[in-house]
């Protein structure tokens, strides 16, 4: 019998962790964070690009 695979634990910085974080990202020209815009504008790419709806071809 397999074993039950262990927890994940999320670690979630803390204020000042998240500033340094935050503040490193944005310094970085190569590697901004996306503004609220562009996050708003993202969609699941297979709405973009479609998905094949694959019952119809069972029969």
């Amino acid at each position: 019998m397999s074993k039950p695979a262990p927890k994940r634990v999320i670690a979630v910085p803390s204020l000042a962790e998240d500033r340094k974080i935050r503040r490193a990202a944005t310094a970085d020209p190569d590697a901004r964070p996306l503004t609220r815009t562009q996050l708003a504008e993202m969609v699941p790419i297979a709405a973009v690009r479609g998905r094949r709806d694959t019952r119809s071809d069972r029969q």
